[in-house]
């Protein structure tokens, strides 16, 4: 995972949905449902080329899935 200066994975990826939020304004159920692996490491700096930072993106997608469909 390519980390932010001074930052762990987790206020990373925390980080870059504050940005995400900050600019789009908030995920809603159905934005959250439709989300991908691209479009999570997109939003988060990932490196497109790294087949580890796609898994991890993809289930950082499925996740935001599943809150999606609470």
């Amino acid at each position: 995972m390519k980390k932010r200066p001074g930052l762990s994975g987790y206020f990373t990826i925390a980080s870059a949905l504050n940005d995400f939020f900050r600019a789009e304004g908030p995920l809603t159920a159905s934005r959250l449902m439709h989300l991908n692996a691209p479009s999570a490491r997109a939003s988060s700096g990932q490196d497109a080329e790294s087949p580890l930072a796609y898994e991890l993106m993809q289930r950082f997608a499925t996740a935001l899935n599943d809150l999606g469909v609470c």
